[in-house]
């Protein structure tokens, strides 16, 4: 299966928005509920997990230190993850 980073923006992209309520568990990040109240059009996300490392951390792995989005930043919306990398990535979250 191959991986992709994706960064949508559903008025260039077609996600497949749908009128869905938070979840419980999202409200604990809400500060203005009126905003988020009720059913809206949202788009559901899977967060494989999340680095705090810097890219120059990140440039120290060999096997990420050629990947564009590491070696030099990238603007965009979707990148591919090429083989390889995925492992490393969850790796890198992990430590």
């Amino acid at each position: 299966m191959e991986s992709w980073l994706f960064q949508a923006n559903p008025n260039f992209y077609n996600v497949e928005p749908a009128k869905i309520p938070l979840e419980q568990e999202e409200l604990q990040f809400v500060i203005v509920k009126a905003k988020f109240d009720g059913a809206r059009l949202r788009v559901r996300i899977k967060v494989e997990g999340e680095c705090y490392r810097s890219r120059v951390q990140l440039r120290a792995i060999p096997a990420l230190s050629n990947w564009a989005p590491i070696r030099r930043g990238v603007e965009g919306t979707n990148f591919h993850i090429p083989p390889g990398v995925p492992e490393e990535l969850r790796l890198a979250i992990a430590k």
